[in-house]
């Protein structure tokens, strides 16, 4: 038993290293990125008054309109940051579903157990 949870721990830190390596690097760069694109946008475009002028939620066409209208209208760095923001957006997201998913799989196996065909 105690031998059981002593491996237990081991792997757990072994699992931790796996991680920060495999994980930490390309996040904390795709996550600066956007994290100063966002600090260009705050410099740039003043929240509080596109708050204000934004439409009712419900009225989803008027808010669609809005939202394409700010975007076309305004200064060619803010959109150049906003497609640099969704653009990193989509590739951490995909790394971080990449990564969890392994991860995920052996949990699962630990889980349930191995199944094998008969």
């Amino acid at each position: 038993m105690l031998d059981n949870k002593l491996r237990q721990e081991i792997m757990r830190r072994v699992y931790f290293v796996y991680l920060a390596r495999k994980f930490a690097r390309p996040i904390i760069w795709e996550a600066a990125g956007i994290f100063s694109c966002l600090i260009l946008v705050y410099f740039y475009v003043s929240l509080r008054n596109v708050y204000h002028n934004v439409p009712n939620p419900s009225h989803f066409k008027e808010l669609f309109a809005f939202f394409v209208t700010a975007f076309l209208k305004t200064e060619i760095i803010v959109q150049g940051a906003f497609l640099v923001v969704t653009a990193l957006s989509t590739l951490l997201a995909r790394q971080v579903f990449q990564n969890i998913h392994p991860i995920t799989s052996v949990r699962m196996l630990r889980i349930f157990g191995r199944r094998t065909a008969a």
